[in-house]
């Protein structure tokens, strides 16, 4: 049966005999053989296949198009799903900035009223402070006028106790020169103890700590700050005697309190300021000369 169509352009209708097709003129002769299967010359040069299986097919154009549309498709998911995450990321470091924003601010508020808290303190402190000096100044005074009232007590009595014929032996003594020596004043020994202190030891001795410049009247050569077991101090024991020597070793001077020390031979400033003192640059009454046998002033802490 012969080719009567053909299969470039599709025109029918055409003879038999005709070898070109009358509308594109493809060579008809070639498509006759094959049709009919008679074998097609190889030209030289070339590699055909031998069967159809070892065609290889181009892959369709609509293929190709598919899989450019679907690169495509990603690409864009890919950068959209990226802007998502840096918002999400931007937006995360806004709300922890605001939050760690309102942290220090509650964190200066705290520490403003800390600061306040602590001028606070440091007035209640250095107002304690006056007070305390206030009271000490008034239970100083008040000791002193228990004194005093006892003396005028114990002068009252004991005038009232003396007769005529007493006070005519006393004065026919002083006229013959025959004044009777005054008692030795009557001293005991106190054994310390590591925890001990002068104002707790007067306290124990006497009923009162004030009286503790009489114990360093009295024990000259004593540290104050380094008292222990291995010291013994010597003390009155009369508190009548005590409450005498206090008021006449201690005076006040700028509304504070000091006591009279009377320099010794080999004292020195720095050797007295360690011994009585913890403030070195606060220690002595100023317009009192350092000198041997002088009485200077020594501020009571």
């Amino acid at each position: 049966m012969g080719l009567t169509s053909c299969p470039i352009c599709g025109f029918s209708n055409i003879p038999e005999d005709r070898e070109n097709c009358p509308q594109c003129d493809a060579d008809l002769v070639c498509f006759r053989l094959l049709e009919e299967g008679f074998p097609v010359p190889s030209v030289p040069g070339t590699d055909m296949p031998e069967t159809e299986d070892a065609v290889e097919q181009a892959p369709p154009a609509s293929s190709q198009n598919n899989t450019g549309a679907w690169g495509r498709g990603i690409g864009i998911c890919a950068a959209v799903m990226v802007v998502l995450a840096i918002l999400l990321i931007s937006w995360a470091a806004t709300h922890r900035l605001a939050g760690l924003a309102g942290s220090v601010a509650a964190l200066d508020a705290r520490l403003g009223q800390v600061d306040r808290t602590h001028e606070v303190s440091r007035d209640i402190q250095s107002t304690a402070i006056r007070i305390g000096n206030q009271v000490n100044i008034l239970e100083r005074r008040i000791e002193r006028m228990d004194s005093r009232v006892e003396k005028v007590v114990e002068t009252l009595i004991s005038g009232q106790k003396k007769t005529p014929e007493d006070i005519d032996q006393n004065q026919k003594k002083e006229m013959a020169g025959e004044i009777p020596a005054a008692p030795e004043p009557c001293m005991k020994k106190y054994q310390a103890k590591d925890t001990d202190t002068l104002w707790g030891i007067a306290r124990e001795l006497w009923g009162s700590g004030i009286y503790y410049p009489v114990l360093m009247a009295c024990n000259p050569d004593l540290n104050i700050f380094t008292i222990n077991r291995r010291d013994r101090l010597m003390y009155p024991c009369d508190k009548t005697r005590v409450r005498e020597l206090y008021r006449q070793m201690t005076a006040v001077k700028q509304n504070r309190w000091y006591w009279k020390y009377t320099v010794r031979p080999g004292d020195t400033p720095q050797s007295v300021a360690d011994r009585y003192c913890s403030d070195k640059n606060n220690c002595f009454v100023s317009g009192f000369p350092f000198k041997t046998g002088e009485t200077i002033g020594i501020f009571l802490e």
